[in-house]
């Protein structure tokens, strides 16, 4: 199985800025996961009190990794495979 592009909803502490998810989502090359450097963390708001927001993060996930050892990780809110995105229709 070839590496795959993913997205990962990583919590971020609310005096933070997003980028801090991309140094956290460092820490999971044991995981063999990898950020992609060319793509900016997407901050997303959370409703209520916590005291944390979130942030979209993009990376790969190497061959024979595996998807539900990233979504255990404690910063993780979930993850998903990185659709390619094109015209639809005519």
């Amino acid at each position: 199985m070839p590496a795959r592009r993913i997205l990962v909803e990583v919590k971020v502490d609310r005096d933070l800025p997003p980028e801090t998810a991309l140094a956290q989502a460092r820490e999971w090359t044991r995981l063999g996961f990898e950020v992609d450097p060319t793509y900016r963390a997407v901050p997303m708001s959370r409703s209520g009190d916590a005291a944390y927001t979130t942030a979209i993060i993009r990376g790969t996930l190497q061959a024979g990794a595996r998807l539900d050892d990233l979504r255990m990780q404690p910063a993780v809110v979930d993850v998903w495979e990185d659709a390619p995105i094109g015209p639809v229709g005519n």
